[in-house]
């Protein structure tokens, strides 16, 4: 039996050396340098209470413009509301110029619950605007005429049996 060495194998590292430090003099150069060219405010909380004060006086006018129109919004709004409803108007009266059949159904006086003879006295009046001359009231028992009365001065009619 033969034997061999084992074989190496090279690893390279797997994080990179450490880069060598800067020194001390050249860092505060740098940041010396940087400082100079940062511009820097003396009183930034005088610059922060201006700005606010810009920003406060333009939101009030903002404001103020805004409510201006929303409030002259609301009032046209209001008005056309008012302008569509319909306006009273004062009309004078006019009666009579067409002729208008006007219901004046008659009032019974009481009628009796039941008789003795087939006779029943009917009476009644009919209301004041339906009054004329020469009316007269037609009685009528399932679709038959069975009497006719006059109508008086008053509105009274009948009082005789039928």
């Amino acid at each position: 039996m033969i034997r061999t060495k084992p074989a190496t194998l090279l690893r390279r590292a797997a994080v990179p050396g450490r880069r060598a430090p800067v020194d001390w003099r050249l860092y505060a150069a740098q940041v010396g340098r940087g400082k100079r060219r940062l511009a820097r405010y003396e009183h930034p909380l005088a610059v922060s209470v201006a700005v606010s004060l810009i920003f406060t006086i333009a939101g009030i006018l903002l404001l103020q413009s805004v409510g201006v129109g929303i409030g002259a919004g609301l009032k046209e709004l209001g008005s056309s509301v008012v302008s569509s409803l319909p306006k009273q108007q004062e009309v004078d009266l006019i009666l009579g110029e067409t002729p208008v059949n006007v219901s004046a159904a008659p009032i019974l006086d009481g009628l009796p619950e039941f008789t003795k003879s087939n006779a029943v006295p009917i009476a009644g009046k009919i209301p004041a605007f339906a009054v004329k001359p020469g009316r007269a009231v037609v009685i009528s028992v399932n679709g038959k005429s069975v009497g006719s009365f006059p109508v008086g001065t008053d509105g009274r009619f009948g009082g005789t049996p039928l």
